[in-house]
């Protein structure tokens, strides 16, 4: 069989992460108010574009490797999104609202093919997943830090640090933290491994404290795969923990826990957010989302295969009525911008409604086919290092499948990166960039 040409050398290195972190940053810090979320788009357009070119200009690319790039099931699906897509913004009647939509989704794709094709070899996915250790760590402190500086009547202090709104961090939590934890039991240097147990106590704390239902659920069903996935594929090859490195997170842990039982007010919010699963539709916000949700159905009906237009939901939505889910009128949106209140807090039916039922059945192939080549290389891979970055990150897809059921936060670019970020470490360690089926992984170095 003839061999894959190799991996872009040193593509992991200092540039990469610096390219990427700035690129985290940029959509992170910017305020969620036009025209700002304008340039988050044209920042993560821009700095996929970059790091791609970056990538891709160092490796080489021979015939049989762009064939196989462009041959596999994920980047196949990838690249029909990104078509679809691109066919909405030309049909869109609004293009200039639309392009701003079209540019998170080309920036998150290139974010993908880089990590992808960039974070390869060991050493570079090591560095990669200490990044996001790193980022999830200092979001959560950020907001530990920031905590209190807004809230709405009666719902009591917010949780929301450089995301600003409490949905926002919920939806980057509860992304982040299966690969925390994966980073936390798999990175070579104990130090390291250390640093990200503690992350993964920070993460989890300000996952509680977001109060964010959504998020929590996604959370639950992450973790529950990441346990799965780690009995069957991770375990039978021996599970190693030092004691001594358990030691700073089982401290850190336990002050947290220790102050989140002295803070009456909020364990008390907390709980009364948790006792409302039992009765959902008592909660004027569970009223809402039904409300949006029916909405967004009609607008399905109206237009199943071609959709309302790529990031036109917020403004077509005010064309239909629901007493519980009021809205301002398009020209008021328009004006200042679309908020989180002319979301469907529903991924699939909003994508459903802007791009058809054909765009959305190219969402879920894509989720599909990284579920199954993520499964199949966990199967066939020898390094234990990549199985748990390749577990933490079907988790964590996993995690977001299940959130965006509830939640607006995978439509803003600072959530959604991370998710194009996730997709791109699943295939890097499922050894994507070598082309070749997950049958000959085993005797791959």
């Amino acid at each position: 069989m003839e061999s894959v040409s190799r991996s872009v050398p040193n593509a992991g290195g200092t540039v990469w992460i610096l390219g990427l972190l700035a690129l985290l940053l940029s959509a992170a810090m910017l305020p969620e108010r036009s025209p700002w979320l304008a340039a988050k788009g044209f920042a993560l357009t821009a700095g996929g574009i970059v790091l791609a070119v970056w990538v891709f200009s160092r490796g080489d690319w021979p015939a049989s490797r762009l064939k196989a790039a462009v041959t596999a099931p994920v980047n196949l699906c990838v690249l029909g999104m990104l078509l679809d897509i691109g066919v909405s913004l030309a049909r869109s009647p609004l293009p200039e609202v639309s392009r701003f939509e079209a540019m998170r989704y080309l920036g998150g794709a290139l974010v993908y093919f880089a990590t992808v094709y960039g974070l390869a070899g060991r050493s570079s996915l090591q560095r990669g997943m200490e990044l996001v250790a790193l980022v999830a760590g200092v979001a959560g402190i950020v907001a530990f830090i920031t905590y209190g500086e807004s809230g709405l009547a009666g719902e009591g202090l917010r949780l929301s640090g450089a995301f600003r709104n409490e949905q926002l961090l919920g939806g980057f939590l509860c992304v982040t933290l299966p690969l925390v934890i994966a980073a936390a039991f798999s990175l070579d240097a104990p130090l390291r491994r250390t640093g990200a147990q503690v992350a993964a106590v920070i993460v989890l704390g300000a996952l509680l404290a977001s109060r964010n239902r959504s998020a929590w659920l996604g959370s639950i069903a992450g973790l529950a795969a990441l346990g799965v996935l780690w009995w069957r594929f991770i375990r039978p090859a021996g599970l190693r923990v030092e004691g001594r490195l358990l030691l700073v997170p089982a401290i850190v842990l336990s002050l947290c826990l220790g102050a989140f039982v002295f803070a009456v007010p909020e364990s008390e919010l907390i709980a009364r957010r948790t006792a409302a699963f039992s009765e959902p539709t008592a909660t004027a916000s569970v009223r809402w989302r039904q409300g949006m949700w029916e909405k967004a159905g009609r607008m399905i009906r109206d237009q199943p295969l071609t959709g309302h237009g790529i990031g036109l939901f917020p403004l077509q939505q005010a064309l239909y009525y629901h007493p519980a889910a009021l809205s301002r009128t398009q020209s008021q949106i328009a004006a200042t911008g679309a908020g989180l209140s002319e979301s469907a807090h529903n991924l699939y039916l909003q994508l459903a409604a802007e791009v058809g039922l054909p765009g959305l059945a190219l969402y879920l192939a894509l989720l599909t086919a990284f579920s199954v080549t993520s499964i199949r290389a966990l199967g066939a891979e020898r390094s234990q290092f990549r199985r748990w970055v390749g577990a933490g990150a079907l988790a964590a897809v996993t995690a977001q499948a299940v959130s965006a059921l509830g939640s607006p936060a995978w439509e803003f670019p600072e959530c959604s990166l991370f998710l194009w970020l996730t997709f791109g470490l699943g295939m890097s360690a499922a050894r994507l960039d070598r082309g070749l089926p997950s049958t000959q992984f085993k005797s791959t170095p």
